[in-house]
C-alpha cells in the first residue's frame, strides 16, 4: 500500500541568512516551496537594498555571529520574525552534511519553516552595551594580568623576586625603581616598557570601573542585588549575561542556564553524574564562583552551605563553591522575580558596604568628568597654566597655588 505524501504549504517567506563580515548569503524559500538564492555585500549600502525587498510577513533566521546583532537590530522592525540561532545546536543538526555558504542558509530557512530553529534570545540595546563593557573591563583586567606575569619573569631572570604579590602598592612600585638599576641595559628598557604599558592599563581600568558604577547606578535591579555580597563589576556581569529574568520561568532554569549543575545519565536504573556542564555562558559562572568565594567569608545562609557540602565532599573546596555559586543563582531569581532585596543580616556592614559604594560612584562621576571633553580640555588648560607658571619671564599672572614649588638646594 503506498500513501500519497501532501505537499507542504508555507503562510510565509522564510529566508535564511549566512552573515559573514564582509557579504550575506541569502535563501529565500516561498510558500509553494520553491527556492531563491543569491549574495549580498554585507556593507550599509547592500543591506539598505535588501531591506527594502523585505516584507512585513516575512520571517527571518540567521546564525549568531559577532555581527548578528547589528543585522538583527536593523532587520526585525521589517518583518514579522527576526530569530537568531544558537551555534553549537545548528552544529549538531547538520550532521555529515557538507558545510557551505549555500547550504548553511538553507538549513537556517528550513528550520524556521517547520519551527524547529534553536533560537537565543537577543538582548535590547542596553544590555548588549552592558555585555560590551563588561567584556572590555574583562579584557583590561586579562592583560593586566598578563603583563603583571611578564615583569615578574624579567626579574626572576635576573635572580630578583617581588617582595608583595600586588604590583600595584607602593612598596612595589619602590621596589622596582630601586632594582631597576641592577639590571643590564637592556632589561632595564622592557621593563620601563612594560611598566608603562602597566599604568596605562591601570588608567583604563580605572575609566572602565567608573563606567561600571555610574551604569550599575542607573538601574534598578542592580540595586536589588547589592544587598547581596556582590560588587559592582560582579553585578553588571550577572544583568547584562541574564538580560530579562523573565526568560526563565524558575530557579532550575536559570541554574541549567549557568552550566553550574553536574552532569546526568542514567540508563537501566544506574545513574551516573560527572563534573558541571558548562552549558552556559562563561562569564556568568565567573561572576557567580567570584560571587560565591566573597559570601563564604560572612557568617549565614552561603557560609553554612559551604561548610555542609565540604564535609560530606570530602574537603573538596571546588564542589562546595559550585553548592554555593548555584544558591548564589537561585537567590538571584528570587530576587529579580519577587523586586524585594536579600534580608541584611548585618545592619553595620550593611551601611558600611553603603558609605563604600557612594564613595565609589561619586570618585567615579569625577572620574567620568575630567574623562570627558570639557575635562579634557580643562586639564590641557590647568597643564599650560602650569607650564607658565615655571618660566621666570612669563607676563601673564598664574595663581600661587598653581605654581611648582622649587625644592630647596
Amino acid at each position: 500500500m503506498t500513501t500519497e505524501r501532501t505537499p507542504v504549504q508555507l503562510s510565509c517567506r522564510c529566508i535564511g541568512l549566512d552573515v559573514h563580515v564582509a557579504s550575506v548569503y541569502v535563501t529565500e524559500l516561498y510558500p509553494d516551496m520553491t527556492v531563491r538564492q543569491y549574495e549580498f555585500p554585507n556593507d550599509e549600502k547592500g543591506l539598505q537594498l535588501f531591506r527594502q525587498t523585505l516584507q512585513a510577513t516575512d520571517r527571518i533566521a540567521m546564525e549568531a555571529t559577532p555581527a548578528s546583532w547589528h543585522l538583527h537590530r536593523v532587520l526585525s522592525p521589517r518583518v514579522a520574525q527576526a530569530a537568531v540561532a544558537n551555534p553549537t545546536k545548528l552544529a549538531g543538526l547538520r550532521g555529515n552534511k557538507p558545510k557551505s555558504d549555500r547550504h548553511d542558509s538553507h538549513q537556517l530557512a528550513i528550520l524556521l519553516a517547520f519551527n524547529s530553529l534553536p533560537e537565543i534570545w537577543m538582548p535590547d540595546a542596553e544590555t548588549q552595551a552592558a555585555r560590551e563593557l563588561v567584556s572590555h573591563r574583562m579584557r583590561l583586567s586579562k592583560e593586566h594580568t598578563r603583563i603583571t606575569n611578564r615583569i615578574r619573569a624579567l626579574l626572576v631572570k635576573h635572580g630578583l623576586t617581588m617582595p608583595t604579590s600586588d604590583l600595584r602598592t607602593q612598596d612595589a612600585r619602590d621596589y622596582l625603581q630601586t632594582v631597576m638599576a641592577r639590571l643590564p641595559e637592556g632589561s632595564q628598557k622592557i621593563l620601563e616598557s612594560l611598566l608603562r604599558h602597566k599604568a596605562f592599563l591601570e588608567s583604563e581600568q580605572e575609566k572602565a570601573d567608573a563606567q561600571v558604577e555610574t551604569f550599575v547606578d542607573r538601574k534598578p535591579e542592580a540595586k536589588l542585588l547589592q544587598s547581596l555580597p556582590l560588587g559592582p563589576v560582579l553585578i553588571l556581569t550577572i544583568l547584562a549575561v541574564i538580560g530579562s529574568i523573565g526568560r526563565f520561568p524558575s530557579q532550575a532554569a536559570l541554574v541549567n542556564y549557568t552550566g553550574l549543575i553536574p552532569r546526568h545519565k542514567s540508563s537501566a536504573g544506574k545513574i551516573w553524574q560527572g563534573g558541571i556542564t558548562k552549558a552556559g555562558p562563561q562569564a556568568l559562572r565567573w561572576a557567580l564562583l567570584q560571587a560565591a568565594q566573597q559570601a563564604i567569608k560572612q557568617a549565614g545562609r552561603f557560609q553554612d552551605l559551604y561548610r555542609r557540602v565540604l564535609r560530606n565532599s570530602k574537603n573538596n573546596k571546588g564542589v562546595a563553591k559550585v553548592a554555593v555559586a548555584r544558591e548564589l543563582a537561585e537567590v538571584i531569581w528570587q530576587i529579580l522575580t519577587s523586586g524585594a532585596p536579600y534580608p541584611v543580616l548585618n545592619e553595620e556592614r550593611a551601611r558600611r558596604k553603603e558609605q563604600r559604594r557612594l564613595a565609589r560612584l561619586n570618585r567615579a562621576r569625577e572620574t567620568s568628568a575630567a574623562d570627558g571633553p570639557t575635562g579634557r580640555v580643562l586639564q590641557s588648560e590647568i597643564a599650560t597654566v602650569i607650564g607658565l607658571a615655571g618660566r621666570r619671564d612669563s607676563a601673564v599672572p598664574v595663581p600661587p597655588e598653581l605654581k611648582p614649588k622649587r625644592q630647596a638646594a
